[in-house]
């Protein structure tokens, strides 16, 4: 997955009984049980895809049909 131009990715995690959220994804790559997620800052998270909870895009909080 890569994150569409104009575009805010942010994916949640479970952590334990919480909930972990990760902005400004650029992109997520899965490999067997493991998602490597890279953020716009190039960090780069690896996390088991059972913990991936949600994954949500919304436009860009300038561009065209941001609320």
């Amino acid at each position: 997955f890569t994150s569409p131009a104009g575009s805010i990715v942010s994916i949640y995690l479970a952590h334990g009984a919480q909930t972990l959220i990760l902005d400004r994804i650029a992109s997520i790559a899965i490999a067997n049980d493991t998602a490597l997620i890279t953020t716009a800052k190039k960090e780069v998270y690896g996390v088991e895809l059972l913990d991936v909870r949600a994954v949500r895009v919304t436009p860009e909080a300038g561009g065209p049909g941001y609320r």
